[in-house]
């Protein structure tokens, strides 16, 4: 194993900017597209002014809500420069929160709470605006059943006391620690949920996981370079044989591949703050193991490089559809479960560590290593 290992070094030697290049093609790539996506999704992002009359909690409270939603920038500015940009047409929209919102809001009062102003070029006024009134409606309704609890309260004579404040924090507990987001519902009489967060978006790992299969079938194909015929009377010298020193050096880059990985998963955290714990050194370890012996056995079958890449190129393009892992692919597999076992990636991109791929390869290669052949090559 040590004189594999060597010998092993002293190849790579020779091109280990060829093989650094493939050890962090994936990092790279995933951290290209990510980038561009997050760009693409900033210059997708309405640009909005928001302009607040008064600075009490409440309309501080709504300000930080649209400051929070998806695809709105806003900014906080003056009256007069946000009327100066949106002549400019440097801001779609803007909003102006009135004094005496929360005050209003208190009193079930909904006259002149906010006011918008558009241009003729503002397309996103009207969604932007209802996304506004959506965080304006929460706090009418949370105030004025505050409002109906404090008469009841008053009618029945009860001896709580709570305030208007409580009621409203209450509500808000309630609201963080209920699943709103999920809605069942029954169809034929079978029950079935549906969470708002039921597709998969493109997530770095996603992005990595189809990365680094493409990165190590194109690596392994120093298998089929060792088969070479010009290259198999040295091992009448050795003392194992062929299969051996192949198995040997499938271990090696098993181990540097992992380490890489991890490596990987450092960076993920401290750059798109991806969890890192032992279940993704797991779930890392079993995906690690299943690419580099189904690259090892798939470059086994093959004599011609051409023909290998060819097919590692179509096996790519398949897996990055029927994979999920950038097309939402959850509904079909809902609808039609006993897909999952023919997608190799599917165990990766749901934190699993068993998956029917690994046992499979697994298997296959044990078999392989067993099966009587020649003791040199």
């Amino acid at each position: 194993m040590l004189n594999t290992f060597i010998t092993r070094l002293i190849q790579i030697k020779h091109q280990w900017i060829r093989l650094l290049l493939w050890l962090l093609l994936p990092l790279f790539l995933t951290w290209i597209i990510m980038s561009m996506i997050d760009q693409l999704q900033s210059e997708s992002e309405v640009p909005i002014g928001v302009v607040l009359e008064e600075k009490t909690p409440l309309a501080l409270e709504l300000y930080e809500k649209i400051e929070q939603a998806p695809l709105i920038r806003a900014s906080l500015l003056s009256e007069s420069t946000a009327r100066n940009k949106l002549l400019k047409h440097d801001l779609d929209s803007v909003f102006i929160i009135h004094e005496g919102y929360e005050q209003n809001i208190q009193t079930d009062d909904r006259q002149e709470l906010l006011t918008g102003l558009k241009s003729n070029l503002s397309f996103a006024y009207i969604p932007t605006s209802e996304v506004i009134m959506s965080f304006v409606q929460e706090h009418a309704v949370r105030a004025k059943a505050a409002i109906a609890i404090e008469g009841l309260i008053e009618d029945y004579n009860s001896s709580l006391s709570p305030t208007m404040a409580d009621i409203i924090k209450k509500s808000k507990d309630v609201q963080e620690n209920q699943d709103f987001l999920t809605t069942s519902f029954t169809l034929n009489g079978n029950s079935h949920a549906v969470d708002a967060d039921d597709t998969l978006f493109v997530k770095p790992w996603n992005i990595w996981a189809l990365s680094t299969l493409l990165t190590t079938l194109f690596m392994f194909d120093w298998v089929i370079k060792e088969k070479r015929a010009s290259l198999q009377p040295r091992f009448t010298l050795m003392r194992m044989s062929f299969k051996q020193y192949l198995l040997y050096n499938l271990a090696v880059y098993t181990v540097l591949l992992f380490i890489f990985d991890l490596l990987t998963a450092v960076f993920f955290k401290f750059y798109f703050q991806e969890q890192l714990s032992l279940t993704t050194v797991g779930v890392l370890l079993s995906y690690r193991l299943l690419l580099t012996i189904s690259a090892f056995l798939l470059a086994i079958c093959f004599k011609k490089n051409h023909l290998f890449y060819t097919i590692a190129l179509t096996l790519f393009l398949i897996c990055a559809i029927i994979s999920g892992a950038v097309f939402p692919m959850n509904p079909i597999w809902k609808t039609y479960n006993w897909l999952t076992w023919f997608n190799p990636i599917y165990a990766f991109i749901h934190d699993e560590f068993f998956s029917v791929w690994l046992l499979l390869v697994i298997v296959t290669l044990i078999l392989w290593s067993l099966r009587k052949g020649r003791s040199h090559a």
